[in-house]
């Protein structure tokens, strides 16, 4: 019988014959049989792999070899989409004839699926204004937006945003949809039994294969581990230079005065329909008095390293107490319809994750560090571990073999800062702690298939001609390299405004980041060579 590694080997030549294009990469045939033997030995690998080295074929090939439930954390949803519907589906076909069978599911944010909870809940408020423009003596038509949402939502297996024909108006998603703070849980939502993320949750529990993103798996880390996500035999990591911030964000908190106002307007929704206006706003006068000193006091404290004591302290504990008053509020109400109730569960839900965030920030846990953050028109207060590492240590890598990759881990050539930053141990003797390093090469010829080119003749970002010209360098590049260009910018202002200038500067098709869903843009990327895609930088990463 071949060993683990012989085999992902063999499996990995044959799946790369069979692909359209396909070519043996030697650094991909030493990541895989790697990623094998880490996973038979229950070892800990990094794997620093360049691009164009295969890396999703070289980790998820010895994963499917292996027989093993296995993890797979991405930093990006595009790469979840990549592997659930391109690589993995051409694997499932490519490894039959090896007669290697595997499933898989994913697994996204709860904003990332529409709300049956919500759907029932804006249906109803829409019912109820047909009911009194009906007495009226007028005719109503339910929005065609939100009718067509509501047929999608009754034939699709998913209800992922991102299997949408088309890109919906601005906030109709965000009405039908509920974030990880909302979202009631199975024993609380009057719709879990037909609930879009319970499927892909449930649908995870019997896969081979979970793909999930680096947050998703972080809060469930921060729950305990095995809360939100089903217990796994391995955990693979891509996009593994950006984990340690993401968990960074996932094991803290954020408080900012929009999570205040959310709270405030959805408590102020549901009470005014279940009981006299006075009375709601008698209870929800003080949590809107106190959100505007929490702001009033955010404003005033510099940015930087802050003390949950002082002003900014005493304003949170004051939160804290009118949070609760709301709080008894809404789990007293007595709701009449499945919308109502399940308006209550998620108000309560969203209401209740506040107030332990704002308790939290009252008394900072031990190992972590609070600060103020602050931009052109948003004031944050957030905690976070002041290192990962011993939170991972202790977590997450004495109960599963952990195989981190990326093109970009090193420093000077070593892996060891990155590993010791997410709490591994450098040495050679073995232990739970101690990890394999691999590095890589990229099979380019940087020299022969790239060019740089910097525009030197720029001004200054900040320049008034900046724009203007950059403009004009861009589209004198598109013409010259025949289109065939993805084009990345820093910000969505900037995606519109250079999306624009090339409708009517170049004669290429010009696609623009929401205009079609991802994946379908990308597919007609691929099939007009000479197409310009206008996107902004984080829609690169992981694209094929």
């Amino acid at each position: 019988m071949l060993a683990p590694a012989d085999r992902a080997q063999a499996a990995l030549e044959r799946v790369v014959a069979e692909k359209p294009g396909g070519h043996r990469r030697v650094g991909q045939v030493e990541m895989a049989r790697a990623v094998a033997e880490a996973i038979e030995q229950g070892s800990h690998l990094i794997c620093e792999a360049g691009p164009g080295t295969g890396k999703s074929f070289g980790y998820v090939i010895p994963a499917i070899v292996s027989g093993q439930k296995v993890i797979v954390a991405t930093a990006t949803k595009g790469l979840q989409d990549q592997l659930a519907k391109k690589d993995l589906p051409f694997l499932a076909e490519a490894m039959a004839g090896l007669g290697i069978t595997f499933s898989w599911a994913v697994v996204k944010g709860r904003q990332n699926y529409l709300c049956k909870s919500r759907l029932v809940e804006r249906l109803e408020k829409e019912g109820l204004v047909a009911q009194q423009i009906a007495l009226e003596g007028l005719d109503y038509e339910l929005p065609e937006d939100l009718r067509l949402l509501a047929e999608w939502a009754d034939v699709h297996p998913t209800g992922d945003r991102d299997d949408l024909p088309a890109e919906l108006p601005e906030g109709l998603w965000e009405s039908v949809s509920v974030t990880g703070m909302e979202c009631p849980g199975r024993d609380e939502c009057p719709q879990a039994g037909d609930c879009f993320a319970m499927a892909a949750l449930d649908a995870a529990a019997d896969a081979d294969i979970v793909i999930v993103n680096h947050h998703l798996y972080g809060s469930d880390l921060a729950l305990g581990g095995g809360v939100v996500l089903p217990d796994h035999d391995v955990l693979i990591v891509d996009e593994a230079h950006r984990l340690e911030d993401t968990m960074a964000s996932a094991l803290g908190i954020e408080l900012a005065q929009g999570r205040f106002w959310q709270v405030q307007r959805s408590a102020g929704s549901y009470l005014r329909g279940q009981s006299p206006r006075s009375k709601a706003d008698k209870i929800l006068r003080p949590l809107a008095d106190q959100t505007k000193r929490v702001q009033q006091s955010l404003d005033r404290t510099d940015v930087g390293r802050v003390d949950g004591a002082g002003a900014l302290g005493a304003a949170f504990s004051a939160a804290a107490s009118s949070l609760a008053a709301v709080t008894k509020a809404i789990r007293a109400s007595e709701p009449t319809s499945p919308g109502v109730l399940g308006a209550r569960a998620r108000v309560l839900r969203l209401a209740v994750h506040l107030a332990g965030d704002v308790g939290m920030a009252v008394e900072p846990p031990d190992g972590y560090v609070s600060w103020i953050e602050r931009d052109s028109d948003r004031t944050a207060y957030r905690i976070a571990p002041i290192e990962v590492g011993p939170l991972l240590a202790e977590q997450l890598l004495g109960r599963v073999p952990v195989i981190l990759t990326s093109a970009t881990l090193s420093v000077a050539g070593s892996v060891a800062p990155f590993a010791e930053r997410l709490g591994f141990e450098t040495g050679d003797e073995s232990g739970p702690l101690r990890y394999r390093a691999l590095q890589v090469e990229s099979p380019f010829d940087y020299r022969a298939q790239g060019r740089v080119y910097v525009a030197a003749r720029l001004p200054e970002p900040r320049s008034p001609d900046y724009q203007a010209r950059a403009l004009v360098e861009l589209e004198a590049l598109l013409l010259a390299s025949g289109g065939r260009a993805l084009v990345l910018t820093t910000s969505y202002r900037m995606l519109t405004i250079i999306s624009d200038h090339l409708h009517d500067a170049v004669p290429f098709e010009i696609l623009t980041q929401g205009d079609l869903p991802k994946l379908r843009l990308i597919e007609r990327f691929e099939e007009d060579e000479t197409s310009v895609l206008v996107a902004t930088m984080g829609f690169w990463e992981g694209l094929d």
